[in-house]
Parts: C-alpha cells; sequence; structure tokens
C-alpha cells in the first residue's frame, strides 16, 4: 500500500475527504499492481494498461480538483488561485510522465505512483487543511484566517 489515509490527512470537509479517500483507492491500487514489476521491461500491452490508468486517475483527480475549486469560490477563499495552481502544476506533471511512458524504454510506473503519493501527501497537509480550517471558520460565523 502506497499510502495509508489517517486523521492527520482530514479536512474537516467531508466531501472533499471522501473523494481522497477514494482517490487514494485508486492510486494503492496502481501500487499494489506495479511494486512487483521492479526490473520488468514494458511492453506495448503493458503500456496500454498503465495509460488506462493514468487516464483513470486524472479523470478523477480533475472531478476532484473541480469540486474542491468550486467549493473554494462559493466560500470566497483569498488563495484560491495559488491553491487552483497547485492543482494546475499537478496535472501538467501528470502529462509529463504519462508522455515518458511512451517515449522512454525504461518507464518505471512506480515513479508516477511515487509522485501522485508524495505530492498529495503535501498538498493535504500544506494546502488543503489550510483551507478545510478556512471553510470551517467562515461556516460557523467566524473571521477567516
Amino acid at each position: 500500500m502506497a499510502f495509508l489515509w489517517n486523521e492527520k490527512y482530514y479536512t474537516g470537509i467531508d466531501v472533499i475527504d471522501k473523494q481522497y479517500i477514494a482517490f487514494l483507492d485508486l492510486v494503492n491500487k496502481m501500487h499494489d499492481h506495479y511494486s512487483n514489476d521492479a526490473d520488468t521491461i514494458i511492453g506495448e500491452d503493458e503500456k496500454l494498461h498503465i495509460n488506462g490508468d493514468i487516464l483513470k486517475l486524472r479523470e478523477y483527480a480533475l472531478n476532484h480538483f473541480f469540486a474542491e475549486e468550486k467549493y473554494m469560490i462559493s466560500n470566497k477563499y483569498s488563495k484560491f488561485f495559488d491553491h487552483k495552481n497547485e492543482h494546475d502544476t499537478f496535472i501538467k506533471k501528470v502529462f509529463e510522465l504519462e508522455g515518458k511512458l511512451f517515449k522512454d524504454t525504461n518507464f518505471d510506473p512506480r515513479e508516477l505512483i511515487e509522485f501522485i503519493v508524495e505530492w498529495l501527501k503535501n498538498h493535504i497537509i500544506r494546502i488543503d487543511r489550510q483551507f478545510g480550517e478556512y471553510a470551517k471558520r467562515r461556516n460557523s460565523g467566524l473571521e477567516p484566517t
């Protein structure tokens, strides 16, 4: 398992947390599938399978980011554009790694999984939890910080 969800990752926004848990299920399934193929040369069939997994991950991420960004806008989040930039950077990197899959004969899907896991851990703790606190304060009638 690549990423074990626990209380330190909760943002306090149920819909966002549930989406992350489902997203991590996809990432963990990929991790379990590809972690055993350490030094295996990836053929065209496997590349197509990996690409299918990447498409699922990217689709889920885009849908999650859209929902999260919509929630930020509805809460008048002052750091919206910085947060959105983080999302855009993530998607750009996933595209780069997807391109590498078809250009590099030594592509290792674990590189993609490692990037996603580390990005998510950092993003949730550093960025999403900050927004969660903002939304919690704003929705309870307190002045957001």
